[in-house]
């Protein structure tokens, strides 16, 4: 029997659903020699994305599509190296499992996180897990760390996360017109000067952060290409003038 088949729900006989398992992940680690741990968090982990993984082929999307998130991950093994850690793993699928771009700023973020822990609880995935994931997927709202005291291995995973999230800012020029490109798709509701102001304001936030990256390999390895495609765009840290009176709705997010 696969591990994905023995920790989701299952009917018994008389007709009411047995919840997953919710194993505390101490507890789990101690319960499975390393390897057996390995396989049962696989078929968590794959039972998960499973449930997601849909979502990123709605026809609404271009860039927040299975493409972002082969980057992303991409980006993360790159950072911190392989095997990823579980929550990294499922973030990234999870993160942008909801995208909506006529939401408001953070709808669609906060939106995710619900249902990263509606899936995740439904997976059997552990609660300590999946309360990472939740909060992964919430700190891309400002792209910037959780105010107050976090583990510096939380903290560490936290700013490999947001870096890989914004690797598409130091790609290659041709990836990274494309992605501009994309997200002009993903926005074509609405008109070029509305878009090309909410647009701006977006990147030249990032171009006016002292550092765009928070960790050190990131800077090291992407920094320079990231500036240096935001000042081939025109953005060097200043959005233009803005009449309040006509601001865009939402605003074209990375």
């Amino acid at each position: 029997m696969s591990f994905v088949l023995f920790f989701a729900p299952r009917e018994p006989l008389g007709g009411r659903p047995i919840p997953p398992r919710r194993t505390p992940l101490p507890a789990l680690r101690r319960a499975h020699p390393r390897q057996a741990y390995a396989a049962v968090m696989s078929g968590f982990m794959t039972q998960a994305v499973a449930a997601l993984a849909g979502r990123y082929d709605e026809p609404w999307r271009s860039y927040h599509t299975r493409e972002h998130v082969a980057e992303l991950l991409a980006a993360l093994r790159f950072l911190t190296g392989t095997p990823l850690h579980p929550s990294l793993e499922l973030a990234a699928w999870a993160h942008d499992a909801v995208y909506d771009p006529r939401a408001a700023a953070g709808d669609n973020e906060r939106a995710s996180a619900e249902l990263a822990r509606e899936v995740l609880d439904g997976a059997g995935v552990p609660a300590e897990i999946t309360e990472e994931v939740v909060n992964l997927t919430l700190a891309t709202i400002t792209h910037a760390l959780p105010a107050g005291p976090l583990d510096p291995e939380l903290a560490a995973r936290t700013e490999a996360f947001l870096d890989a999230d914004l690797w598409i800012l130091s790609a290659p020029p041709e990836r990274f017109a494309r992605y501009e490109d994309q997200v002009r798709r993903e926005y074509a509701f609405v008109p070029d000067d509305r878009f090309a102001e909410g647009r701006a304001a977006i990147l030249a936030e990032f171009a006016r952060r002292e550092r765009i990256y928070l960790t050190g390999r990131a800077r090291e390895a992407w920094e320079p290409s990231a500036r240096r495609n935001l000042a081939r765009i025109g953005h060097h840290g200043e959005p233009p003038h803005r009449d309040s009176s006509s601001s865009p709705p939402n605003q074209p997010s990375s």
